[in-house]
């Protein structure tokens, strides 16, 4: 692992890692997004394959460059990586997620309530590729953009897909 890991942050995240070794990304880090995507950024992932949840227990926002989840009643599609400690800790700081500030046991599932100073909270979900971490929107910040039209999300029933 890189030296800018510490010993409290390296026994965090490979505890989360035995929990979890895998991410759902669904927006701009699928890959070919415009902006980057997670095969671009030299990290230890490899790609699962495209990913449905398996349950339609989410709403997608669009936040104007990116989009972000909140609980709601769709089916999300993106995709799943296997991942490192070391790619979870980067992505916690592309996402915003400050590790630190969470209790070493989380109650999971969170749907983006327990982060009071973070943009995303993390929790673990169910994927047609079995169960990975992915990134919510905190409710109370983000829950009055629901409902909000955007070119940037298919909406397709009840399955939202974020265009790249």
């Amino acid at each position: 692992m890189d030296n800018y890991f510490n010993e409290i942050d390296i026994e965090k995240y490979s505890a989360d890692i035995e929990k979890c070794g895998q991410v759902f990304v669904y927006g701009t880090l699928k890959t070919g997004g415009e902006i980057r995507g997670l095969n671009n950024l030299g990290l230890n992932v490899e790609p699962k394959g495209k990913a449905k949840t398996s349950y339609p227990d989410y709403e997608m926002l669009d936040l104007g460059a990116f989009p972000g989840l909140l609980k709601g009643k769709s089916f999300i599609v993106g995709e799943v990586w296997s991942v490192d400690a070391d790619a979870l800790f980067t992505l916690d700081g592309i996402e915003g997620f400050d590790r630190d500030e969470e209790e070493v046991e989380w109650k999971l599932p969170n749907f983006g309530d327990a982060s009071q100073h973070s943009f995303y909270t993390r929790t673990v979900i169910e994927t047609s590729q079995g169960k990975a971490w992915v990134y919510f929107l905190g409710e109370q910040e983000y829950g009055k953009y629901r409902g909000l039209e955007s070119d940037n999300i298919q909406r397709e029933e009840n399955t939202s897909t974020w265009q790249n």
